[in-house]
């Protein structure tokens, strides 16, 4: 059976699936690692060797210097109405110290890492599962640093932007990548990992008639909620029991740079995720 690891994307909550593996061990061993956004970290440095305790501390020293900004930035930036909410010089830096020089084609294990590609306004797969193909010397910190580039939050990077965009859910790419070589839906096997997902999130009860303004902050959980779903959906109608779907789930509302919320993800999945 060819085991697919996939895990969402979700800002700085992607402690709570690097939480999950670290208490969870037996499910860190994959054939093929797919991550979206802050996925595409655990996946690279799963694909790289890692352990889930390892990047669980990496994820911690992560928040502490990519979701760092002065005191003046809401000023500057406007409330980032005008420019990106932070700036990715310390995240890039973060990820070239954990990285370095390593291209795809130098990971020990297979990864699939989704971005969009704003110069010609289409997806782009990045992976080392092909040979010979010219994704395998696409540094790794670059092509986790495109997947990551979340509109609003960070700029884009290398005319890429965040593979949340298109498939924050990266399984059924993972599972098409496998069927376009031949290989059987019955020979595959996906373990899905969300990131968080909150019980009470704000839902639009009502008809509403909103303007660009009024839809700026609902669309965004629509864009990255929806996608979602209709691909736990198509994956589990193509792999069936051999799909199976993780997330965090609990009352508290968090966004993706709610740093102060890693001791509160970690104790919630002490408490409730393990030996699951």
């Amino acid at each position: 059976m060819y085991k697919i690891l996939s895990i969402d994307g979700g800002g700085i909550l992607g402690i709570a699936p690097a939480k999950f593996l670290s208490l969870n061990p037996k499910y860190e061993a994959a054939d093929l690692y797919a991550g979206t956004s802050t996925g595409s970290i655990i996946a690279a440095l799963l694909a790289d060797g890692k352990s889930g305790t390892e990047i669980t501390n990496l994820y911690i020293e992560l928040g502490k210097s990519a979701f760092k900004r002065p005191w003046y930035a809401e000023l500057q930036t406007v409330w980032g109405l005008r420019t990106s909410k932070y700036s990715n010089k310390n995240f890039l830096a973060y990820l070239k110290r954990i990285f370095g020089e390593k291209r795809l084609g130098d990971l020990k294990y297979k990864v699939l890492i989704p971005t969009f590609n704003l110069e010609t306004n289409k997806p782009k797969i990045q992976t080392n599962t092909r040979a010979n193909d010219p994704d395998l010397n696409i540094l790794v910190a670059d092509a986790v640093a495109r997947s990551c580039s979340a509109p609003t939050y960070f700029p884009s990077y290398q005319k890429f932007i965040d593979g949340g965009v298109i498939a924050n859910n990266p399984s059924m790419c993972a599972i098409a990548e496998l069927m376009a070589t031949g290989m059987d839906t019955e020979n595959i096997q996906c373990l899905s990992l969300g990131t968080y997902d909150c019980r009470k999130r704000q839902s639009i009860t009502k008809d509403v008639d909103y303007g660009v303004v009024e839809w700026a902050l609902p669309i965004v959980n629509i864009l990255l909620n929806g996608p979602s779903s209709i691909t736990e959906f198509e994956a589990r109608c193509l792999l069936q029991d051999n799909f199976r779907r993780i997330s965090f789930e609990s009352d508290k509302e968090l966004a993706l740079d709610s740093v102060d919320a890693i001791p509160y993800l970690i104790k919630l999945i002490e408490e409730k995720y393990v030996n699951i």
